[in-house]
This record gives C-alpha cells, structure tokens and sequence, in this order.
C-alpha cells in the first residue's frame, strides 16, 4: 500500500513539472524557447553547411576516381557490344555480314589494304641544335631546307628570332629519317641531339578491331532498315544507325591520324650562330576577362555538381541513420516505461 501511495505521488510531480513546462514554452520568447531545445540558427546553418562540404568532398572523389560516370566506359563497350534492335530482336544472326558491306566512299579502311611481313607501327621524332659559323646563318637555314627537299619532306614550321637564330619543324618520311639526321649533322656543329619513338602498334590493332566491329554494326542496321515496317522503328533504326556511322568517322579518323605519324616523323632544327645572344621573349600576356568568366561559370557547375552527387551518397546514409536512432530511441522509451 505504501509503494503504491509513493508512485502516486512520483506521477503526480511528474505530471505537474510537465504541466509547468507546457506552460512555460507557451509564454516562453520565440528566441528564449529555442534555445531550451538546444537549437539555434547557427548550429543549423553549421550543420548545413558541413553536410554541404562533406558532399562536395564525396563528389570530388568520386568524379576524379573514376566511380562516379561511366560515360566513357559505357562509350567503349558500344563499340564492342553487338547491335540488338528492340525492333526485330537480337540482330547478330542477321543475314547481313561485315565483310559484305559496302565501305563509304573516302574511308581508307587499314583492313582492305595489304599488309606487309612487319605490322607494327612506330611513331619517330627526333630534334637537334646545331651551331653555325658567325654569320652563316642564312646559309644554315637553306641547307637545312634543302635536306628536308631531297629526303622527300618538306618545312612544316620554321621561326627566326633575330638574325642569328631560328627553329625549323621538318616533316620527314619515316624510311628516309636516319638519312635526314646523319644529313643534317653535317650543316654544322652539332650540340645536342634526340631521337625517340614511340610504338602505337596496341592502339593501332584496338582500332582496327573497332573499326571492323563499327562497319559490321552498320551492315546489320542497314538490314534491319529495309526491314523496319512502321514509322517508329524506321526512326529508332535510323537514330541508332548514325551513332553508328559517327563512331565509325571517328575511328578512322584516328587510324588516318596514327598512319600520317607512322609514315612521316618529326624532326625538330635549332639554329643558331656562335656566340648568339639568347632572345628572351616577352611571357607577359594580357588577361582576358571572358575567359576568366568562362573558368568561374565552369568551376561554379563543378562543384555544384560535385555537392549533387555527393548527396546521392549522403542521403541514403542519413535515412538509414535516421531510422536506427528512431528504433533506438522507441526501445529505450519502452525499457523507461517498463
């Protein structure tokens, strides 16, 4: 009977301190009434704000880790995937074979042309500065000329600063660079020399395979077009037919680009006389301010960007988060009240 009579009187002051309470917010200052509850506008705006930055770090790593986009990976396996037509189903049985279509007109397919015993491809440069008699300048500067003539290059750039010095940028066919460098050791004293090559056989196969894989593509679409019956699937073959020629321009475009590097190298001249004073150029360039404007607006969607995707991490998070405390909290009210 007493235990009872005391918890009687426990509830009671509790209900009465609670009453209390109730009334005090009710009068309390909005100001006053929120800091009883521990909130304010700068623990929310803190709390905002580092939820914001912890974001944008999370998209930062993201982007630059190459986990977030995979435009670039989904880009690559397009060109090896086989064609499949939400039309007409998959379309790799199609009757229409790679080597039965017809190359547009202009294309210089490297699979069509013959191949010789050594396949690979090597791009070759080389550079050299050489110092001239005073006053032989000019002369250096045609001999050079006349070497790249004779080996069948050509000047693709030459620049003369003064009187006493230049630089000549030489295209040279590839079988004819080792004579054009021996060639060109004999305009004058030769002070320093590089040659460097660098093999693209792997890109130049890689290509070739895409290309081969495009051009196939484009045969089974092709079919596929003179099957299409409706307006709707004419469209999405069609759509889906020029992303498949634009892929195909672009790898030739780079086999063309890799095959003019293999075929002619680079052969970078420095002329200048003895004794030649070194020209300094003036590194002093105006700013630009649209250019600046540019870099803000880019670097403002950047990180903008970056914030979004690093929300798309955080959010789940904090629902998961938030609905543990809320179970935590429920049990611990359960195990009070019991």
């Amino acid at each position: 009977m007493k235990s009872d009579i005391e918890y009687l009187t426990l509830l009671e002051n509790d209900l009465r301190e609670a009453g209390q309470r109730e009334r005090w917010m009710k009068t309390a200052p909005p100001i006053r009434r929120r800091r009883s509850l521990g909130i304010g506008w700068g623990a929310v705006a803190a709390s905002v704000t580092g939820l914001l930055v912890v974001a944008g770090l999370i998209g930062l790593l993201v982007t630059n880790g190459g986990l977030g986009s995979s435009a670039d990976q989904k880009a690559a396996a397009a060109s090896t995937t086989p064609v499949r037509s939400p039309l007409f189903g998959n379309a790799a049985g199609s009757s229409g074979a790679a080597g039965a279509d017809v190359p547009v007109v202009g294309y210089l397919d490297p699979l069509q042309q013959p191949q010789s015993g050594d396949v690979s491809k090597i791009i070759r440069d080389g550079s050299m500065s050489i110092q001239l008699d005073k006053d032989g300048f000019s002369a250096g500067f045609a001999a050079v000329t006349r070497i790249a003539q004779s080996n069948g290059g050509f000047v693709l750039s030459s620049q003369i600063r003064g009187q006493r010095r230049g630089t000549l940028v030489l295209r040279i066919p590839a079988k004819r660079f080792d004579d054009a460098m021996l060639a060109l050791r004999d305009v004058g004293v030769v002070q320093a020399q590089s040659i460097s090559g660098r093999d693209v056989t792997a890109q130049y196969i890689d290509l070739t395979a895409r290309l081969q894989n495009a051009i196939g593509q484009r045969t089974v679409l092709r079919n596929l077009m003179r099957q299409a019956t409706t307006i709707r699937e004419t469209i999405t073959v069609q759509n889906r037919l020029s992303q498949v020629e634009l892929q195909i321009e672009q790898i030739q475009g780079q086999l063309n680009f890799i095959q003019d590097q293999v075929a002619q190298a680079t052969v970078h001249v420095e002329l200048h006389e003895k004794d030649a004073a070194q020209v300094q150029t003036s590194a002093v360039e105006n700013p630009s301010l649209g250019s600046a404007w540019d870099r803000s607006i880019q670097g403002f969607l950047n990180v903008v960007s970056a914030v979004v995707i690093g929300l798309g991490y955080l959010i789940p998070i904090a629902v998961l988060a938030l609905g543990i405390w809320l179970v935590t909290v429920a049990v611990r009210r359960r195990r009070g009240a019991s």
